[in-house]
């Protein structure tokens, strides 16, 4: 994984918190935080809720993904939430 695709935030902050990064920077990376019934992590934010693995994917690009789109797992792991499994 190259520094692009690193989660850029700052270990301890509230969404680091409810991450489990345990298996490494090649292993998904659960969210542990709240989820939906189809097992989506869901994340609260500057006032507004948020996809979790959406977030993941935001913070190394430094953008919002453009409305609309998919943020996509490769790993076919909806908690997952490191930035390397996500289209």
């Amino acid at each position: 994984m190259d520094k692009s695709q690193q989660l850029h935030v700052k270990r301890g902050s509230p969404f680091e918190d409810r991450l489990d990064r345990s298996g490494g920077p090649g292993a998904c990376w659960p969210y542990l935080g709240r989820c939906t019934h189809d097992g989506y992590g869901h994340y609260w934010t500057e006032g507004h809720d948020v996809s979790a693995h959406r977030y993941a994917l935001e913070h190394p690009l430094g953008r919002s993904v453009v409305p609309g789109a998919y943020a996509c797992h490769r790993c076919n792991n909806p908690p997952s939430c490191n930035p390397a499994h996500l289209l």
